[in-house]
């Protein structure tokens, strides 16, 4: 029976060690995912202003909810915030003209920045 214990110990040891990469992945993969070229980033502000006044919060929600994703077409580049929410919450999106940097398309897919549920504090601190 001492070989089972051993053996169950190092399995739980393991396990916990596991979880505790995984919570610190998580905190890490939302900082990361916050790091952009510096050519990048005057558009992801501009995006984080646009989509705060157009759904009624504060930049610092939705850049605390969100991930960026950008897309770099030939005239327009497109800013996508995407949200962590396990219900699909949606994502805000905005495409500006790349030669004079109007905004010429945005779109607030899901209700990403809506009424909360009881679980997202806690997403809020591991993501």
């Amino acid at each position: 029976m001492p070989g089972v214990r051993r053996t169950t110990g190092i399995l739980l040891a393991c396990a916990l060690l596991l979880a505790a990469f995984g919570i610190f992945a998580l905190c890490f993969s939302h900082a990361a995912a916050w790091r952009l070229p510096a050519e990048d980033r005057p558009w992801v502000e501009r995006t984080l202003d646009v989509a705060a006044a157009g759904t009624n919060t504060t930049r610092e929600d939705v850049r605390r909810t969100t991930r960026p994703r950008l897309w770099h077409g030939s005239d327009r580049l497109c800013v996508i915030l995407a949200t962590h929410r396990s219900d699909g919450g949606g994502n805000y999106q905005a495409c500006f003209d790349r030669k004079n940097g109007h905004l010429i398309e945005e779109r607030l897919d899901g209700s990403s920045f809506g009424p909360s549920r009881i679980a997202d504090p806690l997403w809020e601190l591991v993501w």
